[in-house]
C-alpha cells in the first residue's frame, strides 16, 4: 500500500504491517485515489473501510472528457512523467519486492496530491465539483453495498465456458470452486493460481477420461493443485447428470417497442452528450436507459429512480422524460 501527504511518502506491506489503525485514522479524512472502486472493495473486504470522501482522480480525468484517463495518463499530460506499465502486471505477491518495484509503488502517489488539486480546479472551471462529488459518493455507497451482496451462485462460469457440454461443465464447477478455494488460502488473484483458459482445458480433459486429466494436461502441476483438482475431478465424476449445470439461463427477449424507444433515447443522449462534451456512456449507459424505457418516467424524482444519479437525471431530464 502507498500513501502521499504533504510531501511524504510511504509504502507499506500488508502482510507485515497492521493496518487497520491506520484506516481508522483515514476513515474522516478525503482520501485522492484514481479508479477508487477497486480500492475501496478490497479494503472494505480486508478491513471494513469506508472512506467519508474520496476524490477519484479517474472519474475527474473522465468528467473533463480527456480522451486517455489512465493514471500513467494524467502523470504524463500535467507533468510530463511516464509509468512504467510493466510494473502493473509484476507479481506483487513475491517478497521481498524489488527496489524497482518499490521505486514504481512510490511514483504511483508522488504527485496524486498535486494531481487532484489540478483536476478540481478545472473541473471548477466547468461547474462540475458538485457532480463528481456526487459520483465520487456513489462509489463509496456501491463499495458497501456490493460487500452485502450474496455470493453469486453462478459466479464459477469463466469466459469461454458457453461452449461446453453439461458433462465438461460439471467439472468446470468444481474445478473453477477449488480454484477459488486456493486462491483464497493463499491470498492470491485467480489468474495468478490458474487461469481461466486452463480450467476449461482441465475440465474438457475430465470429462473425456477423469482418470488421466491431471497427467494429460500439458505441463506440471504444482503438489496442491495436483490434490484439489483431483478431489475435485472425482466430486464431478460422482455426481448424477440431473446434478450437472446447464448453459446459463436465456435472457429476456427484447420487446420491439422497447427496443425501439431505447434507441430514440439513445439518440436523445449523444446529443446531450456532445453538447456537454461528455463520453456518451459516461453520460448514461445502455442498461440505464433500457430502465428508462421501461419505466417511462414523468417526473425528475422518477428518472432519478431510474438512472440513479442527481447530475445525470439532471442532464437528461429535458430530453429523457416521457412526452
Amino acid at each position: 500500500m502507498q500513501i502521499a501527504f504533504s510531501g511524504t511518502i510511504r509504502v507499506l506491506d500488508p502482510a507485515a504491517t497492521e493496518l487497520k489503525p491506520l484506516f481508522t485514522d483515514l476513515e474522516a479524512r478525503e482520501l485522492i485515489l484514481h479508479g477508487a472502486d477497486f480500492d475501496l472493495r478490497l479494503l472494505h473486504a480486508r478491513y471494513g473501510f469506508r472512506p467519508s470522501h474520496v476524490f477519484d482522480t479517474m472519474l475527474a480525468a473522465r468528467f473533463l472528457n480527456f480522451p486517455k484517463f489512465g493514471l500513467s495518463d494524467l502523470y504524463e499530460k500535467f507533468f510530463g512523467i511516464v509509468l512504467e506499465k510493466k510494473h502493473q502486471r509484476a507479481d506483487w505477491c513475491a517478497r521481498p519486492l524489488s527496489a524497482e518495484l518499490l521505486e514504481y509503488a512510490k511514483k504511483d502517489v508522488e504527485r496524486l496530491e498535486e494531481l487532484g488539486d489540478r483536476l478540481r480546479d478545472e473541473l471548477a472551471l466547468l461547474g462540475r465539483v458538485e457532480w463528481h462529488r456526487e459520483e465520487c459518493d456513489a462509489v463509496v455507497a456501491k463499495t458497501i453495498r456490493s460487500a452485502a451482496r450474496p455470493a453469486d451462485p453462478e459466479a464459477w462460469r469463466v469466459k469461454g465456458s458457453g461452449s461446453l457440454a453439461r458433462r465438461e461443465l460439471a467439472f468446470l464447477k468444481e474445478l473453477a470452486q477449488a480454484r477459488d478455494r486456493m486462491a483464497r488460502e493463499s491470498d492470491r488473484a485467480l489468474f495468478r493460481v490458474f487461469s481461466a483458459e486452463d480450467l476449461i482445458r482441465l475440465a474438457k480433459l475430465a470429462a473425456a477420461d477423469s482418470e488421466s486429466a491431471l497427467r494429460q494436461f500439458p505441463r506440471a502441476l504444482p503438489g496442491a493443485h495436483l490434490r484439489e483438482f483431483g478431489a475435485a475431478i472425482r466430486n464431478a465424476q460422482a455426481a448424477p447428470p440431473e446434478q450437472w449445470p446447464g448453459p446459463p439461463e436465456p435472457g429476456r427477449r427484447a420487446d420491439p417497442r422497447l427496443e425501439k424507444r431505447v434507441r430514440e433515447l439513445t439518440a436523445r443522449r449523444d446529443l446531450v452528450a456532445a453538447a456537454l462534451q461528455l463520453e456518451p456512456s459516461f453520460l448514461a449507459s445502455r442498461t440505464a436507459i433500457a430502465r428508462v424505457a421501461e419505466s417511462r418516467p414523468r417526473t425528475e424524482a422518477e428518472l432519478f429512480e431510474s438512472l440513479e444519479s442527481r447530475w445525470r437525471s439532471g442532464a437528461l431530464a429535458d430530453v429523457f422524460l416521457a412526452e
